[in-house]
């Protein structure tokens, strides 16, 4: 009789998913694009009033020369990492775009400063474009209420403080890091784990 033990190896990470690597992603973050380690989907299925699920899509806008994410169904935080961790600090960058688009030429230009500091970056790809029948804004204020509290959730895991989590906004992204700040406590949609009870 033969004994044959089998040795299972595992690699254990905090959770990334099909948003990772969209065509374009890299020249989309340029620089910032190398300290790039998690991507982060917020809704376990479908998010709120979603009836599908898609990471979107990057592409260049050659009106105002700069890359956009389009058509996100599906958001995601995508989690950057300093360089050398000098402050157990949080930042969430919320790019802006009119709840069109997610513009990235101002994630580009303010996640490597941000991360020189010595602190975390977390990029929030909201739902967009706007949802029909709702404030322009619902959907992606969900997304960061769940960003948040998912960051909350996880802070150990990347070693920063659930308290000391921040965010810096442009444009229409200023307007949800705003309204976010604001009103973090509010009921805004149904519970789905116990993330939501942070």
């Amino acid at each position: 009789m033969k004994v044959v033990f089998l040795l299972v190896l595992g690699v254990f990470a905090i959770p990334s998913w099909g948003g990772a690597g969209l065509a374009h992603e890299a020249d989309a973050y340029g620089e910032a694009f190398e300290r790039i380690v998690a991507h982060v989907r917020l809704w376990p299925g479908l998010a709120p009033h979603e009836t599908k699920a898609e990471a979107g899509r990057f592409a260049y806008d050659n009106r105002v020369k700069v890359w956009r994410r389009h058509d996100v169904t599906a958001p995601e935080l995508v989690i950057l990492k300093p360089q050398t961790v000098k402050h157990d600090t949080m930042v969430v960058l919320m790019p802006g775009g009119g709840y069109n688009s997610n513009h990235m030429g101002v994630i580009r230009a303010n996640a490597l400063p941000v991360l020189e500091s010595g602190r975390w970056v977390a990029v929030l790809h909201y739902r967009i474009p706007r949802r029909e029948g709702r404030p322009i804004y619902a959907a992606p204020r969900e997304d960061a209420a769940r960003a948040i509290r998912w960051l909350r959730g996880h802070a150990a895991d990347y070693g920063f403080s659930p308290e000391k989590i921040g965010s810096l906004g442009f444009s229409a992204g200023g307007h949800l890091s705003a309204i976010s700040a604001t009103s973090s406590q509010d009921g805004l949609y149904d519970r789905v784990d116990e993330l939501d009870d942070l």
